[in-house]
């Protein structure tokens, strides 16, 4: 039978037909200019495109098209039904689910696409979603089956299809870049969204187009479940988000002072440029992000955060012209006012947005409500409620865990939502809605130095070629001798194919800016850091510290200093680090199990951190990793309970109500989730190893046995830093 009576004859068609007919529909893309003459295979598909199963669509006679659509429509009805009765009514379980859903999400994508397209084919003057058939069909699914699925069975289906698929990829999966593809487990978790921005080297995804239908389905899924309670919690978090962006442009006005009317006087009499106009747009975007009656309560056309949205772009443009190029290249004389004073909102622009913004501020009271609601307790837990620190961070992790459990639909919403809107071309996190914030201050020796937790400041389009987005290089052509210099405390594995490119570029860029800029990578998440094979039985504390030192000292194990740090570093204080902190914190035992060895990683890091914050004298430091999320909030939480617990005087409520938003604010606004468990579990293993000593000697004799056995390490008051978090102005 030919193909074209197969699909003129409906009786003949199966349920097998329908659906890999759908499936087609959505794979192909058609040709932009004639629609219905070309088809074209999509990008991760290997075989021929069937054309043959379409084909029905380049039929001159829409009638033709449109009964086939209804038939396939009519077809998956029966076949939903039948299943329905079968197996979820009496035998619900996960296949059946996901063959269900799956269907679904077929049948959707489909209409999309063909709505796209009809209008190209004749006697199809309606939308195929308004056809009654697929109305039937969805309103069958939504009122019969979704209703069907209880809760409980989410988790068990997601994991169930997050390993089917897991195993389907490993089959497949080589050492070489090109075959490897990011799998539905990783993206439930959420630790590596970054590849649906980033292309391999040969241009292809590390996505498939069956994983994007599996991510639709738990999304819609559990929207389902989300939207039957609790709706309040999105309305709360984009409130918040809100505030944060206008906060953040206030931080920005205020930072850039009189630069603004310098600007319009300088330019006044100046012909208008592509420039000028750019830099009048970001300054009008940026009053209007600040102004608190485009806050999202108010019901604004655009809200605070779509206008700082626009500053942003405005500013990336102005950074891209060739006028402004040409400025930093051949720097204008001093008697070219209008060149200058562009160049100077420019440059305090970027100032600005990577060191003065303190947005976050205002989540704290919505951290606090977020507390209490997984207590569900009136008031949020104080940490005298807590025998310890360490059973205080525990105590609101688990809770906060257990309350962000009903909303684990949150990261792949933010996937899909990237997706959906044709922005993950590149990944490019600040353009991303993940901006900079300030944590928190030290203070050693009357100098200031500020903790800026920030996501990688990388513009990354292919896996193995990175570069520095121009608004950090700004940033450091604005700095200078009396601003101080930037110490980035790299933390992304350099030894890995996914983080390589980006810490190279990094690592590169202090070449340029030598006087503003140090970058020291230290790894957190190679096998030595995380004790794994080869280094899991070296539980003889010889071996590894002889391991340790030989990592160190080498950059591919992951670490990186730069010469003169380097020289500063190794060997003598390096390996007398390390034997203080095995006598003092491990009572010089000979053998150390994994987490204690794990532990004695993380206190050396500490104990580094602080000496380099020495060396460098830095203005501002960041404990970076690719999104200032999981990793780079849980060291910078670290370093901050560090600090309080080395020290003689206890933490305060205020203090642990400011650790809390560190630790959980980024990671709610930027991603609506907790940090990482695995990240987090390591933040609290080491200050439960930490307070165990304390504990042993006694708050003050601890404290000067700190300062006896590693103040001789330090020339500055760096291990008596004191703390302060940003005010609001």
């Amino acid at each position: 039978m030919s193909t074209r009576q197969k699909y003129d004859n409906s009786n003949t068609m199966t349920i097998s037909d329908a659906l890999e007919t759908l499936s087609d529909i959505v794979d192909m893309e058609f040709d932009r200019n004639n629609p219905t003459s070309s088809l074209q295979k999509t990008e991760g598909r290997h075989r021929e495109a069937p054309t043959r199963k379409v084909q029905w669509m380049n039929q001159h006679d829409g009638k033709v098209s449109l009964n086939v659509i209804k038939e396939i429509f009519k077809i998956v009805f029966h076949y939903i039904s039948n299943l329905y009765e079968r197996d979820v009514v009496l035998l619900p379980n996960a296949e059946t689910t996901e063959r269900l859903k799956t269907i679904m999400v077929l049948v959707g994508e489909a209409a999309k696409k063909l709505d796209r397209y009809s209008h190209h084919v004749q006697g199809i003057d309606q939308s195929v979603t308004d056809l009654k058939e697929y109305k039937f069909l969805q309103e069958f699914y939504r009122n019969r089956i979704a209703r069907k699925i209880e809760e409980h069975t989410l988790s068990k289906w997601i994991v169930g299809l997050s390993q089917n698929f897991a195993e389907r990829v490993q089959s497949e999966k080589r050492e070489e870049t090109k075959h490897v593809f990011v799998d539905l487990e990783a993206v439930r978790k959420d630790t590596e969204y970054e590849l649906f921005y980033i292309r391999k080297e040969d241009g292809t995804r590390f996505f498939s187009p069956r994983l994007i239908r599996n991510i639709k389905l738990i999304c819609d899924f559990g929207k389902y479940l989300e939207n039957s309670k609790n709706d309040h919690f999105f309305t709360d978090f984009r409130v918040w988000q809100d505030r944060m962006y206008q906060q953040s442009a206030k931080n920005i006005i205020y930072h850039l002072g009189n630069t603004i009317g310098k600007f319009y006087k300088a330019t006044a009499k100046v012909h208008e440029s592509e420039l000028m106009e750019l830099i009048s747009k970001a300054v009008m975007a940026l009053m209007l992000s600040g102004n608190s009656h485009n806050l999202l309560h108010h019901e604004p056309i655009k809200s605070c955060m779509d206008y700082f949205y626009d500053f942003q772009n405005f500013l990336r443009k102005a950074l891209h012209t060739r006028e402004y190029e040409k400025f930093i290249a051949y720097p204008p004389k001093k008697t070219q006012l209008a060149a200058l004073s562009q160049i100077e909102i420019i440059q305090r622009f970027c100032e600005a947005l990577w060191g003065q913004l303190q947005g976050l501020q205002e989540m704290s009271a919505g951290i606090q409500e977020l507390l209490m609601a997984s207590h569900e307790k009136k008031a949020a837990p104080m940490l005298k409620e807590f025998a310890s620190l360490s059973e205080a961070l525990h105590g609101n992790y688990t809770a906060m865990s257990e309350y962000f459990r009903r909303y684990s639909s949150g990261p792949l919403v933010n996937v899909l939502n990237s997706i959906d809107e044709g922005t993950y071309h590149t990944f490019d996190p600040v353009m991303q809605h993940n901006i900079p914030n300030q944590l928190y201050s030290l203070y050693v020796d009357d100098r200031k130095i500020t903790n800026m937790r920030m996501p990688v400041p990388i513009t990354q389009e292919f896996i193995h070629k990175a570069a520095v987005n121009e608004e950090f290089r700004n940033l450091l052509h604005a700095k200078d001798a009396t601003k101080g210099s930037l110490l980035l405390i790299n933390l992304q594995d350099r030894t890995s194919w996914k983080e390589h490119a980006r810490c190279v570029a990094l690592e590169e860029l202090q070449n340029h800016f030598s006087k503003d800029l140090v970058v020291v990578t230290l790894p957190k998440d190679t096998e030595f850091y995380h004790q794994e094979a080869p280094y899991d039985h070296d539980n003889h504390v010889d071996a590894f510290l002889q391991h340790f030192k030989e990592h160190l000292e080498d950059e591919s194990s992951g670490f990186f200093f730069p010469g003169h740090i380097k020289k500063m570093l190794f060997p003598k204080f390096i390996e007398t680090l390390l034997h203080k902190i095995h006598k003092v914190f491990f009572g010089g035992k000979n053998v150390l199990l994994r987490e204690a060895r794990c532990n004695f990683i993380e206190i050396f890091y500490l104990f580094l951190e602080l000496k380099l914050i020495e060396l460098v004298k830095p203005s501002s430091i960041s404990l970076l990793c690719k999104d200032g999320i999981d990793v780079g909030l849980t060291a910078s939480s670290e370093l901050f309970a560090f600090l309080k617990l080395i020290q003689d005087t206890p933490m305060s409520e205020r203090e642990f109500e400011q650790l809390n938003l560190i630790l959980y604010a980024p990671a709610v606004l930027m991603r609506q989730r907790v940090v990482l468990a695995d990240r987090f579990q390591r933040l609290q293993s080491v200050v439960k190893e930490i307070e165990g000593v304390k504990n042993l000697y006694g708050e003050v004799k601890f404290a000067n046995l700190i300062e006896k056995e590693f103040g001789c390490l330090y020339k500055s008051s760096v291990l008596r830093a004191h703390t302060s978090f940003p005010d609001k102005y």
